[in-house]
């Protein structure tokens, strides 16, 4: 029986996967850890997603697990020697066949990652080219086309994982219970200087991370066998203050050189 008028609502979007509902609930509670009155931040949050109701033309596959699954493709990739050539080079390699394919590396990391689901992500990605009836990687990480599924299942998942360590360290007793969790912040870089900024960090933190990949990997493949593991991730984020914040901490900024001026790396 039709009780109002006008057309049915469209729909609001895909539901909630397990990864969106982990960001609410652990935003959430770094909210309340952090003191702040749940009551207020409940109603931010419905006039937050009130400008979000209408989500046609944008599309997402959630924060799909294989995506994860497919960049350790890579991972083996510029890890394993077997994959290697003599100067430390990945090595183009087959998509079809035994080891070294990318077959076979699909085989290695199994948790139900396909063959399939992996050539779609690493060449939706553009993360690897085809060199005559081989494959060759374009680099260790992945880049993300903007505004591509892909993407959005990826910022899912860094700010689920971001959130983890905020809410773990807030329930943290003591010090040496903490997951690392520092960053620089200074509050007057030339705006001139930001391509400077962008460049150093990237450069700086692609070896850091390949660093922490081929750590990682090298414990993972020294494990005993039927030995407990955990899903360990290092990530590392650039950000931009808000203007308006800027703005406001202009006006009571401490000379240059005071006790108060910031250089100190933070927690």
């Amino acid at each position: 029986m039709k009780t109002g008028g006008g057309a049915p609502p469209a729909s609001n979007g895909r539901p909630l996967d397990a990864i969106a509902e982990e960001a609410i609930d652990r935003f959430v509670s770094v909210l309340a850890h952090c003191g702040y009155s749940l009551e207020e931040s409940n109603q931010r949050f419905k006039r937050s997603t009130s400008r979000f109701r209408k989500t046609r033309g944008i599309r997402g596959t959630g924060a799909n697990d294989f995506a994860d699954l497919a960049c350790h493709v890579l991972t083996h990739w510029h890890q394993d020697r077997a994959y290697l050539m003599p100067n430390g080079d990945p090595r183009p390699i087959p998509e079809h066949g035994s080891r070294p394919s990318i077959e076979a590396l699909v085989r290695v990391i199994g948790r139900g990652l396909t063959l399939t689901s992996a050539m779609k992500y690493l060449l939706g990605t553009k993360s690897i080219n085809r060199v005559g009836a081989h494959y060759v990687p374009r680099g260790p990480e992945i880049s993300h086309p903007r505004a591509s599924m892909s993407q959005r299942a990826h910022h899912m998942r860094a700010c689920v994982g971001m959130l983890r360590t905020l809410d773990h360290n807030l329930r943290a007793k003591a010090m040496d219970q903490r997951w690392y969790q520092y960053f620089a912040i200074n509050f007057d870089v030339p705006v001139s200087q930001l391509p400077v900024v962008l460049s150093h960090v990237r450069k700086s933190g692609r070896a850091f991370l390949y660093e922490k990949d081929t750590f990682l990997y090298r414990l993972a493949e020294a494990r005993k066998p039927g030995e407990p593991t955990v899903p360990v991730s290092v990530g590392t984020y650039l950000s931009l203050e808000n203007t308006q914040t800027k703005a406001r901490r202009k006006q009571s900024r401490p000379k240059s050189g005071s006790p108060n001026s910031p250089r100190k790396s933070t927690r």
